[in-house]
């Protein structure tokens, strides 16, 4: 036990400074993290510069603090792939997304406060780097996602989808249509979803989205097109078939306590009519009324 831990402190919680105390290294209203418990009264903790700094526990008022649940957590440093930023509304909402967790907004807005959409294809991503410096968290424009983190200490990095990041749910069309696909590092769907993949042979796979490799090496198996994976449908004929071979498929009378039904589970009925031209007035019959309507006829030429 250490004194952090008996005040309910653990490396990575977070405290509120309280007032300005005279010799403290943070500011009132400052939110800190604990990143070294030695033992003593004034562990390590680090706000918003990369420095780490002693804060007394014992000496300096501070609270715990709580994050907002409703808002949303992003772990820096963070990129999303540019291919998922379809418009310049959604690059701003990144930005301002970015910014309210902590960020300094460099790319992404010019200096006159305008958008940057222009600049999205001519990069492969978007999001907030790690760097040296008195700005360590700001929004960059990279090719390479290994350039998000400049630090030696750690290699840590998190690449989301653009829709969990604005609350939307990660969609694929369900009409069969393929999509596109430019090469990324995560899958463009959630991780259990099954789909049809397109590779660069023109060759097609279907498996679980998280089972492929989503980057492109310029080889034969680079994914260019996917689509969710859509079951076949049975026909009607099928159906019926199978129904008149078994007609109470999946039911176990003798567990139920009752008398087996001699109904079938399912009872399809086709009703198949035919169109009748004669003499540019159009007729619609049923089976049995054109086999009527053909006797009489056939009736009438004898005649």
């Amino acid at each position: 036990m250490t004194y952090a831990s008996d005040l309910g402190l653990k490396v990575g919680s977070k405290i509120k400074v309280i007032g300005d105390g005279v010799g403290c290294c943070f500011n009132d209203g400052d939110i800190i993290e604990l990143v070294e418990d030695d033992g003593q009264t004034n562990p390590y903790f680090r706000g918003d510069s990369l420095n780490r700094k002693a804060f007394s526990l014992d000496r300096y008022k501070w609270e715990h603090y709580k994050e907002d649940e409703s808002k949303v957590k992003i772990k820096f440093p963070c990129c999303v792939p540019t291919s998922e930023i379809k418009d310049a509304k959604t690059l701003l909402a990144l930005v301002s997304l970015f910014e309210a967790n902590g960020a300094t907004v460099y790319d992404g807005v010019d200096c006159g406060g305008g958008h940057e959409f222009d600049r999205v294809d001519n990069w492969d991503y978007f999001g907030v780097s790690l760097r040296a410096g008195s700005v360590p968290f700001r929004t960059d424009f990279y090719d390479d996602f290994e350039d998000y983190n400049q630090s030696e200490e750690s290699s840590e990095l998190t690449i989301y989808h653009v829709a969990n990041l604005l609350g939307e749910e990660v969609k694929a069309t369900d009409s069969g249509d393929w999509i596109e696909w430019n090469g990324g590092e995560i899958s463009p769907v959630t991780g259990g979803t099954v789909v049809d993949v397109k590779f660069r042979n023109w060759e097609e796979d279907t498996d679980v989205s998280h089972d492929y490799s989503w980057r492109h090496d310029g080889e034969d198996f680079d994914i260019i097109a996917y689509r969710l994976h859509l079951p076949s449908t049975a026909s009607q004929k099928s159906i019926t078939e199978c129904l008149e071979d078994n007609p109470s498929v999946g039911i176990d009378y003798s567990v139920m306590g009752s008398t087996a039904s001699t109904d079938p589970l399912i009872s399809i009925t086709q009703e198949v009519k035919y169109t009748v031209v004669i003499k540019g007035t159009t007729f619609t019959f049923t089976q049995e009324e054109l086999d009527t309507l053909t006797e009489e006829l056939l009736g009438f030429t004898t005649l």
